[in-house]
């Protein structure tokens, strides 16, 4: 395929490391945009693999971590089923990121309880850790605006995410 020659455009080059079991980690690298071959090293900047799935409740997300480096923050998306009588509303996605400071999550409450998950709801869902040129301020301003966080990434740098089952996206 014959790709033009163009000027002043990004490129963004997504690559997917998957260790057989131990986990796997999205890199993101933005650049500006070249008529050459892309090297994207995958071994820079690894954060630690989430293992296994985490454990969902209505207070909080717990995980473990295994492996070197530093996640700047994570993100969860809790698919909640009410518990109790069926409704028009009885399912809803609730997604958070927040600051990466340990091994739990604490889901903060929103004034619409209707949108705390309470003890008898179902909770399910998919986490991440993520590290980003910039830091979890450069992840939060943009979080919520694209399909998968690692488009995040902005130019000349890198996001990575590290996740067990499927990725967290919308």
């Amino acid at each position: 395929m014959n790709v033009p020659n163009l000027q002043g455009v990004d490129q963004l080059v997504i690559s997917t490391l998957d260790t057989n079991g131990r986990g796997k980690q999205m890199i993101a690298d933005r650049s500006a945009y070249a008529a050459s071959p892309v090297i994207v090293d995958a071994t820079v900047g690894l954060i630690p693999y989430v293992m296994g799935n985490p454990t969902y409740a209505p207070t909080g997300v717990t995980w473990v971590e295994e492996g070197a480096g530093t996640a700047d923050a994570v993100i969860v998306m809790m698919n909640v089923t009410r518990g109790g009588p069926p409704s028009l509303d009885n399912e809803y996605v609730r997604t958070i990121i927040a600051p990466h400071t340990g091994l739990t999550l604490r889901i903060p409450s929103v004034p619409d309880a209707s949108y705390n998950p309470a003890m008898i709801d179902q909770i399910a869902g998919t986490h991440a850790l993520v590290t980003a040129t910039g830091g979890y301020d450069t992840l939060r301003g943009k979080a919520f605006s694209v399909a998968n966080v690692v488009e995040t990434a902005k130019l000349d740098g890198r996001v990575t995410m590290s996740y067990a089952g499927n990725p967290p996206t919308r």
